[in-house]
C-alpha cells in the first residue's frame, strides 16, 4: 500500500492558497491511486513541540 504525508503548515487555514492547492492535489493522487492511505498533519492546528538540543 502506497503512502502520501500531506503537511500543512499555514497559519491561515482555510484562506490559504497553498493549502487549497494541496488538497486538490492530495484529491487527485487518491483518483490516481485507489488505496492510498493519506496521512494529514497540520502543523499550524497542531505545532510539534520544541526542541530540546
Amino acid at each position: 500500500m502506497q503512502t502520501l504525508l500531506h503537511v500543512s503548515a499555514s497559519p491561515r487555514g482555510g484562506i490559504s492558497h497553498s493549502r487549497r492547492v494541496a488538497i486538490e492535489l492530495v484529491a487527485h493522487w487518491k483518483l490516481m491511486h485507489p488505496g492510498l492511505l493519506v496521512v494529514d498533519r497540520d502543523l499550524a492546528a497542531c505545532p510539534l513541540p520544541p526542541s530540546e538540543n
